[in-house]
């Protein structure tokens, strides 16, 4: 009899074991679940690699609960084949452990994945942000550049002085293809931008909205300026012509003048030589 007994008390603890192991095997399931199987994948890259550091030190305590998970099979396998008398409730114990830590690792492995991803994504993303910012700025500077050039107030005083402007105007207008090429970038990359879902790039204060607002406003410039200079050489043109009618007005004028003095020296000069002998007749008369 008290062989019988050892065996039951054998038995008995064995499955004590099993119990008490399934059992942290469990709670262990039961409170990380929700980690393991948690959306939240940061919202840049130092938030993201924050979790998968923090990920891949919570994989390494679940690689040791696989331990268990793996011990416990060997446990129920052992009480299977000594015929335990609990052994069909061991077998249906054991597989619904194995098969909630197969859920929660196929959770784990996803979050992990997606961590992943996520980190791949924020990269992708910095990297497009930082390449808006060199052509946002690049393209905004010109703007700049170009708006306070062709702003400045048109002073001139010859044809020769606002053709030297159109010129100006010219070379402006002749290298617009590099700038608008920066501009349909700039686009494409805001588009890309807005794909990774960023709520605003580190990496500039400018947003297309202010660079579209920018860059229509030089266009106008542009425009008006060629219009105000094309204005400006026919007024110079009209200065022109009355300035040469002008001068040919004065040299007439220097002309008769000068006729003028000659003939009037010219009858002074008789005037003078009449009085002159009019005295002497006089004097000897």
């Amino acid at each position: 009899m008290s062989h019988q007994r050892k065996l039951k008390l054998e038995a008995s603890l064995k499955r004590i074991i099993f119990n008490k192991d399934a059992s942290e095997i469990e709670t262990f399931i039961q409170e990380k679940k929700d980690y393991a199987s948690s959306t939240n994948y940061g919202t840049d890259i130092a938030s993201v690699q924050k979790l998968i550091d923090d990920f891949t030190k919570f994989g390494a305590k679940s690689d040791s609960v696989n331990t268990q998970v793996s011990a416990l099979v060997s446990a129920k396998d052992l009480l299977v084949r000594a015929n335990h008398p609990d052994k069909s409730a061991v077998e249906a114990k054991c597989d619904e452990v194995v098969k909630n830590w197969e859920n929660f690792r196929d959770a784990e492995s996803t979050r992990k994945k997606n961590l992943q991803d996520s980190l791949q994504k924020f990269r992708q993303a910095d990297s497009v942000c930082l390449s808006f910012a060199e052509k946002a700025t690049s393209l905004n500077n010109w703007i700049d550049n170009t708006s306070e050039d062709i702003s400045e107030p048109i002073i001139v005083q010859s044809v020769k002085e606002v053709k030297d402007l159109q010129q100006n105007q010219s070379v402006i207008q002749d290298n617009l293809s590099t700038p608008k090429k920066n501009y349909e970038v700039v686009t494409e990359l805001d588009q890309e931008i807005k794909k990774f879902d960023v709520p605003s790039n580190p990496y500039t204060p400018y947003t297309l909205e202010v660079l579209t607002d920018k860059w229509t406003n030089v266009n106008h410039l542009i425009e008006e300026r060629g219009l105000t200079l094309e204005k400006e050489v026919g007024k110079q043109e009209k200065n022109e012509e009355l300035r040469i009618e002008f001068a040919k007005a004065a040299n007439r004028f220097n002309e008769w003048l000068s006729e003028l003095r000659t003939n009037l020296l010219e009858v002074l000069f008789f005037s003078f030589l009449f009085f002159f002998f009019f005295f002497l007749f006089f004097s000897f008369s």
